[in-house]
């Protein structure tokens, strides 16, 4: 299996949507203010989040438990082929 390549933001545009949304809590004046952008809030929480778990995990969203030697992508691969296996895919 090919690895999967994953383009990650720039550090930069990562930072200004964790600071905006930051923002939104602030303090007791920011619960209004987090209902008037609730889009914006809900659009960078998962945006932000999945920028995190791509970083950590590649395209994959399930963790695997890793054998010695092997290596996080051999880990996926075993672990996504046992998932198949187990749908019966």
């Amino acid at each position: 299996m090919a690895e999967k390549t994953v383009v990650q933001r720039s550090s930069n545009a990562v930072q200004k949507e964790v600071s905006l949304y930051n923002e939104l809590f602030q303090d007791s004046t920011s619960v209004d203010k987090r209902k008037n952008e609730y889009k914006t809030l809900v659009t960078n929480y998962y945006s932000v989040s999945t920028d995190f778990y791509e970083y950590g995990w590649g395209q994959s969203f399930h963790f695997a438990n890793r054998f010695r030697g092997e290596t996080l992508t051999e880990s996926i691969q075993r672990h996504e082929s046992y998932l198949a296996l187990k749908m019966n895919l």
